[in-house]
């Protein structure tokens, strides 16, 4: 008898803190579906070819005329920049730790560094770097 009051507690306390979790989900979905409609409902008219296709004229003010093409080049420069100098550096120390520190003390420090920096998001490096 003891038990089956257990069991019915532990269920009802479960059930109840699954309808939480459903209703925070809703709440999150939701608040992220009416962000993501009023960028685009309020950005896509002002979204044209030539503001694509335009450098930036007049100034570093908003509401000066020009466009984004900066920005966009300036964008791929960084990107492609960024990933070459990760695959210059990268590839042969992966190529290194697996050929021949495979199971030395100084291959597991290695590992161990490169796990606890992919585990910080990129933002703290950013805001490291600007301080």
């Amino acid at each position: 008898m003891m038990r089956k009051k257990r069991y019915q507690r532990r269920h009802l306390i479960e059930s109840f803190m699954k309808a939480l979790m459903r209703i925070a989900l809703v709440i999150v979905a939701s608040s992220l579906g009416l962000i993501l409609w009023t960028i685009i409902s309020r950005g896509l008219p002002s979204l044209t070819l030539d503001m694509i296709t335009q450098i930036p004229k007049g100034g570093y003010y908003m509401g000066k005329e020009g466009g984004i093409l900066n920005a966009i080049i300036g964008s791929a420069y960084l990107a492609s920049g960024g990933t070459l100098l990760a695959i210059l550096l990268s590839l042969p120390i992966a190529l290194y730790l697996k050929t021949y520190a495979e199971n030395t003390m100084w291959g597991g420090y290695v590992r161990l560094s490169l796990d606890v920096l992919w585990g910080i998001p990129s933002i703290v490096y950013g805001a490291f770097g600007f301080a």
